[in-house]
């Protein structure tokens, strides 16, 4: 459980700086590329043996570093951009949500797999806490053009969930750093292949204080990433993904919520407040069934 508290509490420092981004006009593409760059020095400064080309192409874990880190850099640039046309809320609570895909797609594929009834009465209070934490009464509309974004949304960050959930049952306890390594170069590359397509046909400028800023970004992203594989692989939750996802997403909610509540003096709604004690509830019917 302290792996996915950290995990949550890093990803509420996140939550923080990117704020910070929009205040000081950050290109997110720009910092996000030196993110993961920053991320893939310190998955091979953590290396302690001698890395084996051979042995990391033939892992049995080497297509899911490559697809999550090619899709965690894709799915947050059509983030960006459904942000920008459906609104920050309806893109945010969508996110949130996709919890449900890897909770389905892991008691279909895996028999070990734990899920009651209880389990279940907890799933549905966490997406009831998350809609009505997140969201006021006419906050929740789109145009519906723009379905097709909040479908890849959705889906998009279902699958990376459901990748790095299933790369926990190969990957060995001495190989994590080299998995993040060949996850962070797969997002680099990637991030790399659209920023020069940006720069060659938009014009986009490269300015210093989007690569600084990328720096300070991804000390904190590389170690949730980090302790969330860890959350992943513990014993009280390898064969329960339905309850630490469900538990992760209301948690990230309930925290980033208390955040902006206290350093940004957002102002709840009664909504809101019913939401977050929903959201609560559910922590505690979840958890029941870890502990």
């Amino acid at each position: 459980m302290i792996y996915l508290a950290i995990s949550i509490f890093l990803f509420n420092i996140l939550v923080i700086l990117f704020k910070l981004f929009e205040k000081y006009n950050i290109n997110n593409l720009q910092a996000l590329l030196v993110n993961y760059i920053v991320s893939t020095l310190l998955a091979f400064y953590f290396i302690e043996d001698t890395i084996n080309i051979k042995n990391i192409i033939e892992s049995e874990w080497i297509y899911h570093s490559i697809f999550i880190g090619i899709l965690f850099i894709s799915i947050f640039n059509i983030y960006a951009l459904c942000v920008q046309k459906v609104g920050i809320t309806v893109t945010s609570v969508i996110n949130k949500m996709s919890f449900i895909i890897p909770v389905i797609a892991s008691i279909i594929l895996y028999k070990g797999e734990s899920f009651s009834l209880s389990i279940l009465i907890g799933i549905v209070l966490v997406l009831i806490g998350i809609y009505f934490s997140s969201t006021n009464n006419s906050s929740f509309k789109f145009n519906n053009k723009y379905i097709w974004l909040i479908a890849i949304i959705f889906f998009g960050q279902g699958l990376v969930d459901i990748i790095l959930n299933d790369s926990k049952f190969y990957i060995k306890k001495d190989e994590t750093m080299l998995f993040f390594l060949m996850l962070f170069i797969s997002a680099s590359i990637t991030g790399l292949i659209i920023l020069s397509f940006q720069y060659k046909f938009r014009k986009v400028s490269i300015k210093l204080k989007n690569l600084i800023w990328g720096i300070i970004f991804g000390i904190p992203n590389f170690y949730s990433i980090l302790y969330f594989l860890k959350a992943l692989q513990s014993s009280e939750f390898i064969n329960k993904t339905s309850l630490i996802l469900p538990l992760n997403s209301v948690g990230v909610v309930v925290s980033t919520t208390l955040v902006g509540v206290i350093i940004y003096k957002e102002i709840l709604t009664r909504r809101n407040v019913v939401g977050i004690l929903i959201s609560m509830l559910s922590i505690l019917v979840i958890y029941y069934n870890v502990i």
